[in-house]
């Protein structure tokens, strides 16, 4: 609006710059007019403030957990490993089609008539037909298995490593 014309032009050129990078960070949280129903993180380590924020708000995460983090603090944890590209697009694929899926359904049920809204909720995940591993068959199986001998240590086999001793006399 003409504020900028009384600072110089490299100073205009730097004011824009962070203006361009305030926008890019922050544009899409300006538009909001309600906390987010939920959040996806990537990363929680390397995206700490939005995990903290978050939770602050009470706003149930999605998140990729690796060995760096505890998963117990996630709502709805992704044991994966957050810094390959591989794992990352597969997952935030498969969140990006469950979500596109739900907001087809939900759209299509609040058009049509009440027989044809769904009483269950979308995006809810049954606990009952989720298949539960056997870990009953691993314990037998190791169980079932030979016991490796042990190994021996230096001492008891009488070898002798490194540079030999000094002695005074």
């Amino acid at each position: 609006n003409g504020a900028w014309k009384k600072f110089p032009k490299h100073e205009r050129v730097k004011l824009s710059h962070h203006l361009k990078r305030l926008n890019m960070f922050y544009g899409g949280v300006t538009n909001l007019m309600s906390p987010p129903k939920a959040l996806f993180i990537v990363d929680v380590k390397k995206e700490n403030v939005a995990f903290r924020e978050a939770v602050r708000c009470s706003v149930p995460m999605i998140a990729i957990v690796d060995t760096n983090v505890n998963p117990t603090e996630v709502v709805y944890p992704i044991p994966a490993n957050d810094d390959a590209v591989g794992s990352i697009a597969i997952i935030t694929k498969a969140i990006a089609d469950a979500y596109e899926e739900g907001k087809r359904k939900r759209e299509k049920g609040a058009g049509g008539s009440p027989e044809e809204k769904s009483t269950e909720p979308v995006g809810v995940i049954d606990e009952k037909k989720i298949e539960k591993p056997k870990t009953e068959t691993l314990v037998e199986e190791k169980k079932n298995e030979p016991e490796k001998p042990k190994k021996q240590s230096r001492i008891s086999t009488g070898v002798r490593r490194g540079r030999p001793k000094k002695v005074v006399s």
